[in-house]
């Protein structure tokens, strides 16, 4: 025969077991979400990355377009005031 103590340190066992095999359930999971975050973001910062690329080349040739602008402009108003 087993006593209530025994009774209750193996019910206890069996339930501290089940929350065992529940944490490593969890950690799976959480894993998994982790994995699955840290691919997401890497795409995001690629994506990021790319369009950040890009949009300096079109800042670049708007301003070597606007400083073009300038130095016509420039040119135009000093033939401007020679004629005067």
């Amino acid at each position: 025969m087993k006593s209530a103590t025994q009774e209750y340190l193996m019910k206890r066992i069996e339930e501290l077991e089940e929350k065992i095999l529940q944490l490593r359930i969890s950690r799976r999971i959480l894993m998994t979400l982790v994995e699955s975050i840290e691919k997401e973001k890497i795409l995001v910062v690629s994506q990021l990355t790319k369009e950040n690329k890009q949009l300096k080349g079109i800042n670049a040739k708007y301003a070597k377009k606007l400083m073009e602008l300038r130095r016509t402009s420039a040119i135009h108003k000093d033939n401007l005031g020679g004629v005067n």
